[in-house]
């Protein structure tokens, strides 16, 4: 913001300009939401509902930026569109390279190797580096650099970062001066957001929220196709709640007249079959 006033002095003017930030930049940390499966970066029908929540609670945070890594592209694609704002693939922002255990479970590398899982999963050893991969204070260095970065970059700004797990791990470890190899103990859903500001008239890092999941679907009953029903997110009238599945079916209130026809249409299918919803069952649910 520039404020500026005019004085007059001996039939001259000078402009005085001051210039007034705000001294706190808030970082809106996501992870993730739901892969089809952890190999894949594709969202599943419920990781889908997961960016669009996500989304709509970012809605009226004055976001100026969208980070990212290049794997958390689907949820922060989302984010972006929804939100209308750019978003930029950052590399510091990446989980942890595995090196030569890509792709390996931890019990696979116990057995495999059984000196790397050592001194990586038990010791924790803060610079042994997984061959062809990275250590602990590799990934913890580029995520202080990241930070410090941002700080400078969007002073007095709100940004989100989209990330993983460990990359959580690693700002919660940095933000409480906490040992690289300390386990956090953090619970962190897909989807959740995590909430801390910087402080640049003292330079200390404010805590808000860590990991909430409220903005979430809410899960209200069982699918009559499997998995899981959720409250549907984008219902803007109507005084009955639709839900969504995971496989993206909808459940509706319907009249008797209406679960008539679909019943007979399912029985003997009529010419209006192809314009109509596809009927998959009923389903009696309080919600």
């Amino acid at each position: 913001m520039e404020n500026s006033s005019i004085n007059k002095e001996g039939g001259s003017c000078r402009r005085r300009t001051r210039l007034c930030s705000s001294a706190r930049t808030r970082f809106l940390v996501v992870r993730h939401a739901e892969y089809v499966c952890p190999a894949s970066t594709r969202l599943s029908r419920k990781g889908s509902l997961q960016a669009l929540s996500i989304a709509e609670k970012l809605r009226d945070k004055d976001i100026v930026a969208v980070y990212t890594s290049n794997r958390c592209l689907s949820t922060a694609r989302t984010i972006s569109r929804e939100l209308n704002v750019k978003f930029v693939i950052d590399k510091r922002l990446s989980a942890i390279d595995r090196g030569l255990l890509l792709g390996l479970s931890t019990e696979q590398v116990r057995k495999l190797y059984p000196d790397v899982y050592r001194k990586r999963f038990e010791q924790r050893i803060p610079d042994f580096r997984v061959p062809e991969g990275e250590s602990l204070n590799d990934r913890l260095g580029r995520v202080k650099s990241y930070l410090k970065e941002m700080v400078e970059k969007h002073q007095g700004r709100n940004i989100v970062v989209v990330t993983h797990g460990g990359v959580i791990d690693d700002i919660y470890r940095f933000t409480r001066s906490l040992p690289v190899q300390e386990l956090t103990g953090l619970q962190k859903p897909y989807g959740s957001i995590s909430v801390l500001e910087h402080n640049s008239e003292n330079n200390k890092w404010e805590e808000k929220e860590w990991v909430g999941v409220d903005h979430l679907p809410q899960v209200v009953g069982e699918a009559p196709t499997g998995g899981q029903l959720y409250l549907f997110p984008h219902q803007v009238a109507g005084s009955f709640p639709l839900l969504r599945g995971d496989l993206g079916e909808l459940c509706k209130p319907a009249t008797q007249n209406e679960l008539n026809v679909y019943e007979a249409m399912r029985k003997k299918p009529i010419r209006i079959s192809d314009f109509t919803p596809l009927y998959l069952g009923l389903l009696t649910i309080n919600v």
